[in-house]
């Protein structure tokens, strides 16, 4: 899932992995992920502690070990039906994307999250981000090329709690898992 800074993906993935139920954390060199062997899904990031969490907490450059490991699990015989589940800017981008698409025995879906400028701008202001307005506009950039080049890229609406509820709701069902 991909998005530009406070459209809510954090939030959303949050959900997510609550509706997943209890997960084991796991750690692979710079890669923390979550194994919900309950529902044969791992969430790349963690969202144990409030605050910034999900794939934030990951290195920058943790794209090569996630590569590995995903290529690692796709060819595992025990992991077949497993889902992979990510958002944000550590992964979620072009090259990463091109990766995995590379991967045989992997459907991917990609979705994007969007959010009014008022509703981003007070997301902002409700967690007290410092970003300056470049950082932010880069962001705004490279989440409009990510829009415009994924084939079958899916784009959800974010402005609320029923949007948020709704969005949760769609990537269950995209994942099988309602």
């Amino acid at each position: 899932m991909s998005g530009v800074p406070a459209s809510g993906k954090t939030t959303v993935m949050r959900k997510v992995v609550k509706e997943l139920g209890k997960g084991k954390i796991c750690k692979t060199g710079t890669l923390v992920y979550q194994r919900h062997d309950n529902t044969k899904t791992i969430v790349l990031g963690s969202y144990a502690k409030a605050g910034f969490g999900g794939t934030d907490i990951l290195s920058m450059g943790v794209q090569p070990t996630a590569v590995a490991m995903i290529n690692a699990w796709a060819s595992e015989e025990n992991m077949d039906g497993w889902r992979i589940l990510f958002e944000g800017d550590r992964l979620f981008n072009g090259s990463f994307i091109a990766e995995l698409e590379k991967i045989k025995n992997l459907d991917c879906k990609w979705m994007m999250l969007e959010a009014s400028d008022k509703a981003q701008e007070e997301r902002h202001k409700k967690r007290g981000d410092t970003q300056s307005e470049t950082w932010l506009k880069g962001r705004i950039t490279k989440a409009n090329k990510l829009k415009e080049s994924i084939n079958g890229i899916t784009v959800l609406r974010n402005e609320n709690e029923e949007d948020i509820e709704n969005n949760v709701d769609w990537i269950l069902k995209a994942v099988d898992l309602r």
